[in-house]
Parts: structure tokens; C-alpha cells; sequence
């Protein structure tokens, strides 16, 4: 190893192991600026299918390939720089994953119903177009749902039919006439209700479920305590590598002996991500639900779900710090 490193790195996780006591003094001891918080927040947001390894791998695959490229070519500091910053990330959220599972962090939940999924359709036609009204002001772009625009459709029908009503009942002195022409009318408006009740009851429908996905996963429904061992190893091993390029990019020293030894690391670094899914696999078998079809990414989902929520509590909170120091 070259000269100076294993000191710092030894250095590094000694003040990494005391700020990952807490999220403050995590959060303290990276500083990082408001709109690194929250694309943190966004990017694990976004890790929908494998949730936090799929950040993981989204990370250590583009520093692999840089590493990689130090092989052949010459130095790019700057490229080297950037994926330094992006394992300083890493750790911190593997770090925020240890507290929650060695029970630092508290999981918020999420299992539990939302009001959207829990409200009954309306069956009254004024209290269906007062609620659809209502939505819709509140939020416009639901003009393009397709329920409510069949709803608003058949409401314009309504309209322009009572419009006719009004407009002929005066002119019809015959009673067999003003009798059948009542009875038109009155199947006429009877078939617009039972289209908008329809509709109305399609378009709940397509809310409850968009609220069964947007409902956040919950964590804690797993014994996480049993991965803290496991977020610890790849904690060190994660910050390992950032004090390895912390250290090239200070010393401008043997850069590139450094660079290809850790590339040649990167199976050990993959297989950590294995463990993990591994882990997280055996958690869904012992937890509610073991048993039906485990690739063990629930578990993952739910930490990024968790993370990305408290994350972006941070970035909006040094956001508003930042607004009031102005």
C-alpha cells in the first residue's frame, strides 16, 4: 500500500464512526449543499425496481468504469473527482441504513391507509359533480382524466338537454303531449345519471389505486437490526474507497497504481450489493407475506422510499435555513 494511505483511511473512519452515531452529525460532517441533498433524495426516489442497491449499483458502476479507464488512458482528475464525490453520498446513505436498522432512526411507516384509499364514492349526482368540481380546481391536470372528462361530457349533455326542456314545456298545450314529452326528458336525464355515477365510480377507482401505489412501503415490518453488521461492513468498505481517491486526488501520487488496485477490487465491492439482496431476501421469508414471490427488493424499495422522504426533509430544511440567514 502506498505511504500515508492506510493512515488515512484508518482516520477517515474513525471520524466517520463517530459522526454515523446520528443523522445531525451525519449530516453535520458531510455539509453537503441544499441541491446535493436533494438530488440524493431524487435519485433514490427514483430506484423503483431494486431500490437501494439499485442506487448502490448506479453509483459504483460509473467509478468502476472511470478506474477502469486509468488503465489505458491518461489521469482524468476532474471525472475522478466527481465519482469521489458520488461515494461520499454512498456512505452517507449506507450510513443512514445502519442507524435505521440499529435502531438510531425510527421507520415513519406508510403501511397505513391513506385517505384517498379509504373515502366511499359519492352516490348523490349533486355530491358526485360538487366533489369532481372540486378536485378539479384543486387540481387542474385531472381535466385529463378520462373518467372526468366523460363526467364533464355528460354534464354539458345535462345542460344543453334542460336548456331544450325549458325552452319547449311552454309550447306544448297538449296533456297526452306534455306527458310524453316529460317522460322523454325524464329518461333522457336518468340515462346522464347513470353515466356519470359510472364514471364518477371509475374514476374513484383509478384514485384508490393510484394511492395503493404511491403509499409508501414500510420498514418497519422487518427485523433490520439483524443487517446492521452487514451496513457496517459496507459502510467501511465504501468509505474506504472514498478516503483511496480522497488521498490520490490530495498526494497526486502514484494515481494510477492506486486507481487499478481498487478496479481490481470490484468484485469484492459487487458482492457486498449481493449480500444485501441476500439479506433482505431471508427478512420477506421470515417477515408477514414469506412465502409468495421474493427477489428480496421489497425490503430494498422500502429503505429507498424511507431514505429519499428523510433526505428530502433535510434538503428542505437547509433550504429554508438558507432563506432565512439571507
Amino acid at each position: 500500500m502506498v505511504e500515508g494511505l492506510s493512515k488515512r483511511i484508518a482516520g477517515d473512519w474513525v471520524d466517520l464512526g463517530q459522526a454515523g452515531l446520528s443523522l445531525t452529525a451525519l449530516a453535520e460532517y458531510f455539509a453537503f449543499e441544499p441541491p446535493v441533498v436533494a438530488a440524493i433524495s431524487q435519485k433514490l426516489s427514483s430506484s423503483v425496481l431494486q431500490g437501494v442497491v439499485e442506487y448502490k449499483q448506479g453509483v459504483l458502476q460509473p467509478l468502476f468504469q472511470v478506474l477502469e479507464d486509468m488503465k489505458y488512458k491518461s489521469i482524468a482528475f476532474d471525472a475522478l473527482a466527481r465519482q469521489n464525490g458520488e461515494i461520499g453520498r454512498l456512505v452517507f446513505v449506507t450510513l443512514i441504513q445502519r442507524l435505521f436498522a440499529s435502531g438510531g432512526l425510527k421507520p415513519e411507516g406508510g403501511e397505513e391507509s391513506s385517505p384517498a384509499a379509504s373515502e366511499k364514492p359519492e352516490t348523490d349526482l349533486k355530491a358526485i359533480l360538487a366533489d369532481v368540481m372540486t378536485r378539479v380546481r384543486e387540481e387542474p391536470a385531472l381535466k385529463n382524466n378520462t373518467a372526468v372528462k366523460l363526467i364533464l361530457t355528460q354534464l354539458a349533455i345535462y345542460q344543453r338537454e334542460r336548456e331544450v326542456m325549458e325552452k319547449l314545456k311552454p309550447n306544448i298545450k297538449d296533456r297526452e303531449k306534455a306527458v310524453s314529452f316529460r317522460k322523454n326528458f325524464t329518461a333522457t336525464f336518468k340515462k346522464i345519471s347513470q353515466n356519470i355515477r359510472k364514471y364518477y365510480g371509475e374514476f374513484m377507482e383509478s384514485q384508490r389505486a393510484g394511492a395503493d401505489r404511491d403509499r409508501r412501503p414500510s420498514l418497519g415490518r422487518y427485523r433490520l437490526r439483524e443487517l446492521t453488521g452487514l451496513f457496517t461492513r459496507q459502510a467501511r468498505e465504501f468509505a474506504r474507497i472514498r478516503s483511496t481517491l480522497g488521498f490520490a486526488l490530495d498526494q497526486k501520487y502514484k494515481v494510477r497504481e492506486i486507481c487499478v488496485h481498487l478496479f481490481n477490487e470490484k468484485k469484492e465491492f459487487i458482492t457486498l450489493l449481493d449480500q444485501e439482496t441476500t439479506a433482505c431476501r431471508a427478512l420477506i421469508d421470515d417477515g408477514p407475506g414469506g412465502g409468495k414471490r421474493n427477489d428480496g427488493h421489497e425490503v430494498s424499495v422500502a429503505f429507498a422510499s424511507e431514505i429519499a422522504a428523510l433526505v428530502g426533509k433535510l434538503a428542505a430544511r437547509e433550504v429554508k435555513s438558507d432563506r432565512e440567514s439571507d
